[in-house]
Parts: structure tokens; C-alpha cells; sequence
């Protein structure tokens, strides 16, 4: 049997649902939140325990939200431990930009 419900013409005209993230999105948003803790206390480490997941995958994830918020962050896994630290670094010295080479005479198209 058919039901037959009445609803504003607003509720109506509304047809489209807000998006949840994916899997990908609610990961980058979750590693976020973790550097976080770092971003907000520059000047101590974090000590990330009880992983989880396998570990080498947990550091790639952590340093890719470090770089999506453009900190310069030093990442390492504990070896033999489920645990990973991280502290801020200073960002990396600029390198010097080359010289110009001098212009060189005489190598120009042959004139007729």
C-alpha cells in the first residue's frame, strides 16, 4: 500500500544530502588532529603509543598532515617499540642561487 505524507514545499525542494568525507578525507582529518598536539606546543615532543595499524604507514600519514600545515616536523618510529615521536625543526636554509653564467660573444646565428 502506497503512504501519503504532506511536507513544505521548502523540505521538498531541498533535495540533495550533504556529502559525508570518504575513507581518505576522515583519515587526513583524524592525522591532522594528531599533529596538532605538536603544532601547538613547538617547543616539546609528542610521543604517539599503541599505534594500531602498521607503524611505517601511521609515519607516512603523520608526515603528510605535517606538510599539509607547512611545519617542518622530524618523524621517527621507535624501533623494536609501538611508537612513534615527533618534534618541530627548524625549516631547512634556503640553498644559494647559482651565479649567471656571463653572456658568451661570437656564438650567435651566422648573418648572410
Amino acid at each position: 500500500m502506497v503512504r501519503v505524507r504532506l511536507i513544505s514545499k521548502e523540505e521538498a525542494q531541498n533535495t540533495r544530502k550533504t556529502k559525508t568525507p570518504g575513507q581518505r578525507r576522515q583519515r587526513m582529518d583524524l592525522f591532522d588532529q594528531f599533529a596538532e598536539a605538536a603544532l601547538h606546543n613547538p617547543e616539546q615532543a609528542v610521543v604517539y603509543e599503541d599505534l594500531g595499524e602498521n607503524p611505517q604507514k601511521f609515519v607516512l600519514s603523520l608526515r603528510g598532515a605535517f606538510k599539509r600545515a607547512r611545519a617542518h616536523a622530524v618523524v621517527r618510529k621507535m624501533r623494536g617499540r609501538d611508537e612513534v615521536r615527533v618534534w618541530l625543526s627548524e625549516p631547512p636554509a634556503p640553498e644559494p642561487e647559482p651565479e649567471a653564467a656571463p653572456a658568451r660573444r661570437g656564438r650567435g646565428p651566422r648573418k648572410a
